[in-house]
């Protein structure tokens, strides 16, 4: 068994070893899902990393304690043609672990009013 094969040349050279072995007319390949060498993990666990710092540096307002945790997102964006709120993200929710305060953070994407294009009345 070979593992970390990170290159065609090595695949190759590997699969003739293995063939030239006696008795052996059969090679097996599989994907490596060691997070290591697994790019589409890889980008998994960095973006938890990221939520984990983001989470870390959100303080409680009330008690200071780090660690704000996500609780929901809050629809309601108001559509720029219509008025009307819409399913998009008004304010996100944490909360406390020490205190349980709540606290909502309006406009987490910046965005203040929704496109009518994602608005489900101007554009059902």
């Amino acid at each position: 068994m070979e593992k970390g094969i990170t290159s065609e040349i090595k695949l190759k050279e590997t699969v003739e070893k293995i063939l030239k072995l006696p008795l052996n007319n059969r090679v097996f390949i599989e994907t490596d899902m060691r997070a290591h060498l697994n790019p589409t993990r890889m980008k998994v666990i960095q973006a938890a990393t990221l939520d984990l710092v983001q989470t870390i540096n959100r303080r409680c307002l009330e008690c200071g304690t780090p660690g704000m945790k996500y609780v929901r997102n809050n629809t309601g964006l108001i559509c720029s043609a219509c008025g009307l709120k819409t399913d998009n993200t008004l304010s996100i929710t944490y909360e406390c672990q020490r205190c349980h305060a709540i606290v909502d953070e309006m406009y987490p994407y910046g965005i203040k009013v929704s496109d009518p294009a994602n608005c489900q009345w101007c554009n059902p």
